[in-house]
């Protein structure tokens, strides 16, 4: 299973995934779940609501026939030390510890991953330069805000701590949700925009950890 901070977190993933040209049906063993990561300020534990989550799942008394749980966190501002060769898998004695604490019952193998973005949140690998530049929004990315060495250009992910830093979600919502939220078909249609080259490794380094832990 996968929680993350909003389900449709997952989709979006999955749809960036497919169209880099990943195998995406390879994940559809797995069930993504929402839960809040919590994370508010640097005084709080990263990913604390999800292990608690996790934690919780442990003490139910019944057959579990989940093997891997992933906790995919936004990043937000948090200062995090990530695995370099994962590039998605959060490191640290403190979360190995909370993680090791969690007992699942006699004869059950789980295994916990804490994951996170290197980008804020899922919606900042939407910003794609030839996407944003079809609607006419490219501007309120490439700004005078943003240091001229992290704007976005054609047939370029983006990867870059600007970008990574950048409050997206006034610039990308318009252009996904309709009158309800999000509307799938928008979202879909956004995605189709993005040339696979400007999407980030982050999506294939998150699909390659995922799916190497369910081989």
């Amino acid at each position: 299973m996968a929680l993350l901070d909003d389900y449709n977190d997952w989709e979006i993933f999955l749809r960036l995934a497919a169209r880099k040209g990943l195998d995406t049906s390879r994940l559809d063993s797995v069930y993504a779940f929402k839960k809040s990561s919590s994370y508010a300020n640097e005084n709080e534990s990263f990913g604390k609501a999800k292990i608690q989550w996790t934690e919780n799942l442990s003490k139910v008394e019944c057959a579990l026939a989940t093997t891997q749980v992933f906790l995919i966190c936004d990043r937000d501002e948090a200062t995090l030390d990530m695995d370099p060769q994962s590039g998605v898998k959060v490191r640290g004695q403190q979360y190995r510890e909370q993680i090791n604490a969690i007992h699942w019952p006699q004869g059950a193998n789980v295994s916990v991953h804490l994951l996170a973005w290197q980008r804020r949140e899922i919606k900042n690998y939407l910003a794609s330069h030839t996407a944003l530049n079809h609607h006419g929004k490219l501007a309120e990315i490439n700004n005078a805000e943003l240091a001229q060495v992290h704007h976005l250009v054609a047939n370029n992910p983006g990867d870059n701590d600007g970008i990574r830093r950048l409050a997206v979600k006034d610039t990308i919502n318009p252009l996904i949700n309709g009158p309800d939220g999000l509307c799938v078909q928008k979202r879909q249609d956004y995605i189709d925009l993005i040339p696979p080259e400007e999407i980030s490794e982050d999506i294939e380094n998150m699909y390659n950890f995922i799916v190497g832990k369910l081989n």
